[in-house]
């Protein structure tokens, strides 16, 4: 899909931005977990698992899904992937989940009679967009159109992107990233995005 296709290309360039700032996690530095371990029993994926460097001088496995809807089965599925992480690493798991958008249900948590697990929701359409750019955040620009706020603010991000540092790579990536979640709520902002 090509919202993970996005998340990918800016958790390359801005790993530790996302997880500090969009996720608040006391991150210092991480990697991304190469692909093979990520496959599961039932040929699911799941979006970025990263080896992550915390300030309390402890190694952490971060589970990042971002999600566009909600289904009930879900928090299982994503449970499944944390689990062989944890068996596999042998490492403690973080798990976030990050709405991209608004969904109707979505839970932070997992229970049935002898389960229960709970993981952090970040609701990326509850985030100020002012915020993000009054901190000079350019690494969150990207998801600035689903913030609150954010739609209106599209072409102060894009000049940011355009005039703040980094290659001409990296800033082809974040717009392009903006423009691909610009999509989810309006048609007209990936053409807007140049």
């Amino acid at each position: 899909m090509q919202y993970d296709i996005a998340s990918k290309v800016i958790l390359n360039h801005c790993r530790g931005p996302v997880l500090r700032e969009l996720c608040g996690l006391d991150v210092v530095d991480s990697e991304l977990i190469d692909v093979r371990p990520q496959e599961t029993a039932s040929l699911r994926r799941s979006d970025f698992v990263l080896r992550a460097f915390f300030e309390d001088n402890k190694e952490r496995l971060v589970l990042l899904e971002f999600i566009t809807s909600w289904k009930e089965y879900l928090p299982l599925r994503t449970l499944e992937t944390r689990c062989r992480h944890k068996l596999g690493e042998k490492l403690d798991v973080i798990t976030v989940m990050i709405a991209l958008r608004r969904i109707s249900g979505i839970k932070d948590y997992y229970r049935d009679i002898e389960v229960e697990f709970k993981y952090k929701v970040i609701k990326v359409y509850e985030l100020r967009a002012e915020e993000v750019l009054r901190k000079g955040l350019t690494c969150l620009y990207p998801f600035m159109p689903l913030m609150e706020g954010g739609k209106d603010l599209i072409d102060e991000a894009e000049r940011g992107i355009y005039e703040g540092e980094g290659s001409r790579q990296y800033k082809s990536d974040l717009l392009t990233g903006m423009a691909i979640f610009g999509g989810l709520i309006s048609e007209e902002i990936p053409i807007e995005i140049n």
